[in-house]
């Protein structure tokens, strides 16, 4: 594998559209592939306790869109999880979960399981 300096950079350039804070170290982000969903964005979250040495995290759901005034991405809190520390977050396709059973999140945590969620709107 050789690097390539940013000057001698590929065919395409990445470039900060839109920035967000999260309130703990944020290593999971994935878009709902439902239909009429596809807005849905979930983050997953965690935080290392340094005297206790646990992983506490949460998972927050956002609607993403975009600004008419200065076009950039703006997110609406839906809702917020907390849970163990995330490694990992996925939405399981509607086509595995059944056309029926709308949203689901599945999260694997840092105390060893693996948690399924649903999605339901209020």
């Amino acid at each position: 594998v050789t690097n390539v300096p940013d000057d001698q950079a590929a065919m395409v350039k990445l470039c900060v559209h839109s920035s967000f804070c999260t309130t703990q170290n944020a290593d999971a982000v994935e878009f709902c592939p439902n239909e009429g969903q596809q807005d849905v964005v979930a983050i997953g979250q965690y935080q290392l306790d340094e005297s206790t040495r646990v992983r506490h995290g949460q998972i927050d759901l956002y609607a993403l869109s975009r600004s008419a005034a200065d076009d950039k991405l703006k997110l609406e809190s839906l809702a917020r999880l907390s849970c163990s520390g995330v490694f990992d977050i996925k939405w399981i396709p509607p086509c595995a979960a059944g056309e029926d059973a709308g949203a689901l999140l599945g999260h694997a945590a840092a105390d060893g399981t693996l948690n399924v969620y649903r999605m339901v709107e209020k």
